[in-house]
């Protein structure tokens, strides 16, 4: 072999693997999350924003906690959360805490939380514990998590779980 050869072999490998470097680093980018994120403003009752309050975010299964505070306009953003059922606590001095249970985040669609809060002290809490149906305002994403059961009462064609795929509008069988 002669040394234009070599070189023109050795330069073909080296594209090659930079090409399957790139190729892995691409697939690992497009991958999709399950987490979510929740974030809110968190206001006094007159509306006025509360800088520097504490929110707390506690998944309930798990025992896995998060937690951030709010910026000089009374918002806060947590992100990474896994889904489940989480407890939701704000504190902020001067003010009663705020705390509200068993607030389901589904994979992948973000929630919002704008919360009042009343003036007392921080040992004071005020608890919520059932929630209103909640509805994605903030984007135009549609979604929605499709449960255990939910799938054991679906009807499907031979029962097979990989008919689930056909449901979703645009999957076309093969």
């Amino acid at each position: 072999m002669n040394t234009k050869m070599r070189h023109l072999m050795v330069k073909s490998i080296g594209l090659g693997l930079l090409v399957t470097v790139f190729a892995a680093f691409a697939i690992r980018g497009a991958a999709q999350s399950d987490n979510t994120q929740i974030s809110g403003f968190v206001k006094d009752q007159a509306g006025g924003v509360i800088a520097n309050a504490k929110v707390y975010v506690k998944n309930e299964a798990r025992a896995f906690e998060r937690n951030a505070t709010t910026n000089s306009e009374g918002y806060f953003v947590i992100t990474q959360l896994p889904p489940g059922l989480y407890t939701i606590r704000i504190e902020a001095n001067g003010f009663k805490q705020y705390q509200e249970t068993s607030r389901k985040l589904d994979p992948n669609l973000p929630a919002s939380i704008d919360v009042s809060l009343q003036p007392g002290q921080v040992t004071e809490t005020v608890t919520v514990t059932a929630s209103v149906a909640q509805v994605q305002s903030e984007s135009s994403t549609v979604g929605r998590l499709v449960e255990t059961k939910q799938v054991e009462y679906l009807q499907l064609n031979g029962r097979n779980p990989l008919f689930l795929a056909q449901i979703r509008p645009g999957v076309q069988g093969g």
